[in-house]
């Protein structure tokens, strides 16, 4: 039986979404901003993703385990060593950075997470779920909506 005096944990709304990333993700994603917009921005147009299509985006730290195995999974061992070489000369933290669309999304989260399959159906049109793995491990899944920080040149019809 649920208390009506019941909160949810610290840095979660009421709807059981994260508020914001825990600060290990958080600065991850800081780290990853600019080659996850180009990234997106490319497999968008590649794949003609439409607003109803799945789409995740993964960043997850290298050298933590869960990272390891991601790595594996959709990196080959040349992009491994050269996520490594290029991390450590510009000292940030390696990480495996891929986004899934359409079957390919559906496919990683049976494969991967099925656990977060039912928060993924919630997903509002055109938000992408994010997946972060940081260091320690620790997983953190929200979604996200792709902004732009500038007018596009032009008119407007």
């Amino acid at each position: 039986m649920a208390s009506a005096d019941r909160k949810p944990p610290p840095g979660w709304t009421s709807g059981g979404y994260l508020s914001q990333l825990p600060p290990g993700a958080q600065q991850l994603v800081d780290q990853e901003r600019d080659r996850t917009g180009r990234l997106l921005a490319a497999v968008l147009v590649d794949q003609q993703v439409t607003l109803a299509d799945p789409i995740i985006v993964v960043i997850a730290d290298i050298e933590a385990d869960m990272g390891k195995a991601l790595a594996g999974m959709l990196m080959s061992i040349d992009e491994v060593r050269e996520e490594l070489r290029a991390a450590e000369e510009e000292q940030r933290r390696p990480v495996v950075l891929d986004v899934a669309v359409k079957d390919r999304a559906t496919e990683f989260i049976e494969l991967v997470m099925p656990e977060i399959a039912d928060y993924v159906r919630l997903r509002p049109p055109f938000a992408f779920v994010l997946l972060v793995i940081d260091r320690q491990d620790n997983s953190s899944v929200s979604m996200a909506v792709p902004t732009t920080c500038e007018v596009a040149p032009g008119a407007v019809h």
